[in-house]
């Protein structure tokens, strides 16, 4: 974990910063009763901002963003509800400051979504970015960018119901994807490039599982190949190498309503839609489908 030298660090400094010359605000002292390293995290996160005069701390946004990225790297070690009030309070405290307001969610894209991220959390940057779209004095440009990433993200959250979406076939012809299906057991969203190596290899692995063919013969399983882009030749070439046994298609608009940061990028659904795992690897869906059975009545022998 790369956080864990960092706030071994900053704990053991922690006396020494807060006593500097001229520190940006001072950092809490953690009593020396507290020894259990999480519980020393928790006192952080909770009493981080105690000395932070948040009216006067943006007007250097550089060391804000610094002092906010130390503030986040607490978090994989503290407890979640600790990290969930400590986050209200500072939000609270900040509410009446609509550029800070803006500029914090901002930051929690940069520090907890985007690809230079130390450590991803979808549930921690949805609490900084949908405080800024309920913020009535945050600028209503900066609420559609966030809106546009909250709704993605909460489209693609692991217990959330995935949106149905449209895609266009080799022969040019667009159909709704329907997410439920009552009839199977589970739904693998494949979100995919052609064009990628390991969304190829992923493809192949996928493909070559027998155990996986016999579940999608007896409809125990589905398999939706989506390319994030238009229907074009070139892509339908590529795309008659899929199984005929999989829905395949190429949706423009598909990263605009599903997080795919990840390519290939898999999606475990159950028959209601429900998303039970998200940005899987293919060995952990073959993990999964090997462990699922077909039913007697539909098995048969690859002659029959």
């Amino acid at each position: 974990m790369k956080y864990i030298l960092p706030i071994i660090l900053i704990l053991v400094s922690i006396r020494s910063n807060a006593q500097d010359s001229d520190p940006y605000f001072p950092l809490p002292l953690i009593p020396d009763s507290i020894s259990n390293f999480n519980n020393r995290c928790d006192y952080m996160v909770t009493h981080y901002w105690d000395f932070c005069d948040t009216k006067r701390a943006f007007s250097s946004r550089d060391k804000m963003a610094e002092a906010f990225k130390v503030y986040l790297s607490f978090m994989p070690y503290a407890t979640a509800d600790t990290v969930m009030t400590s986050i209200d309070k500072f939000l609270k405290r900040i509410e009446k400051q609509p550029k800070d307001v803006a500029f914090i969610a901002d930051q929690a894209i940069e520090k907890l979504y985007s690809d230079s991220s130390e450590f991803v959390s979808d549930q921690l940057c949805l609490k900084f970015i949908d405080n800024a779209i309920s913020n009535s004095k945050v600028k209503k440009e900066d609420k559609l960018r966030f809106n546009h990433l909250s709704t993605k993200l909460h489209n693609s959250a692991t217990g959330s119901i995935a949106p149905d979406f449209n895609y266009t076939d080799c022969s040019g012809e667009t159909h709704r994807y329907n997410v439920a299906d009552s009839t199977c057991m589970a739904t693998i969203l494949f979100f995919n490039d052609p064009d990628c190596d390991e969304c190829r290899m992923s493809r192949v692995k996928l493909d070559a599982d027998i155990h996986t063919t016999k579940l999608i013969d007896a409809g125990v399983v589905r398999i939706a190949a989506i390319t994030p882009d238009s229907a074009t030749d070139d892509w339908c070439d590529k795309a008659s190498r899929f199984p005929d046994t999989w829905t395949v298609g190429a949706s423009e608009d598909i990263d605009e309503i599903f997080d795919l940061r990840v390519s290939p990028s898999f999606y475990l659904l159950n028959y209601t839609g429900k998303i039970m795992l998200k940005h899987a690897t293919v060995d952990m869906i073959l993990n999964i489908t090997n462990q699922l059975s077909v039913p007697k009545n539909k098995q048969h022998t690859s002659s029959e």
